[in-house]
């Protein structure tokens, strides 16, 4: 993947004005779900909590839209359940608290944060996510997780602030930036979409 290096400056009026995406870039460049708890740690010990419970929570969505809670916690993702969830408790969103650690609940112990072992007890459960599945949809009907996301990133907008160096991901640009190049007009480039 081609990165880049770019300045990237958060202050509180940016960030009550942006959306979630925006506001977390900097934590998501930087945080490190595959080398084990040490370095995801490591990697997110200049953000605040709540900066890492966004993070956390942007993930865990990421993955339950995309193939439910098995995805969630057998990919390097499940790393962040407990900051997920402690995100959704700091939010009061007590359903989706629920929800999570419904299926936290199933794993003997909790879920290890080490991927490697999460995956072996996972082996042992003894019976899938499709409860949980189902009351993560229900809840979030598209927008509640953003509705909830933003609300919080707006009242700890000064735990949100950043101003340094990030390497990011280069996307390929989209057909109408390359018309609008053409035309003079560029287009904005465009965030990732984290649902897919």
């Amino acid at each position: 993947m081609k990165t880049e290096t770019v300045q990237l400056k958060l202050d509180r009026e940016s960030i009550l004005a942006a959306d979630p995406w925006t506001v977390i870039e900097p934590v998501w460049w930087n945080g490190n779900i595959y080398d084990g708890v040490e370095a995801y740690n490591r990697s997110l010990s200049q953000f605040s909590r709540p900066q890492r419970h966004v993070f956390a929570i942007m993930w865990y969505r990421s993955e339950v839209d995309n193939g439910g809670h098995d995805q969630f916690f057998s990919n390097s993702t499940g790393i962040v359940w407990q900051d997920a969830l402690n995100g959704f408790r700091s939010m009061n969103a007590d359903d989706f608290a629920a929800v999570l650690e419904s299926a936290a609940s199933r794993f003997p112990d909790m879920p290890s944060f080490d991927r490697e072992t999460r995956q072996q007890q996972m082996v042992g459960l003894a019976s899938d996510f499709a409860e949980e599945d189902d009351r993560f949809y229900d809840l979030d009907n598209g927008s509640t997780i953003d509705e909830l996301l933003t609300a919080y990133i707006r009242q700890n907008a000064d735990d949100f602030t950043f101003d340094g160096m990030i390497d990011r991901a280069v996307f390929p640009k989209t057909l109408e930036q390359i018309k609008g190049e053409q035309s003079g007009e560029p287009e904005p480039p465009t965030a990732p979409d984290l649902k897919s």
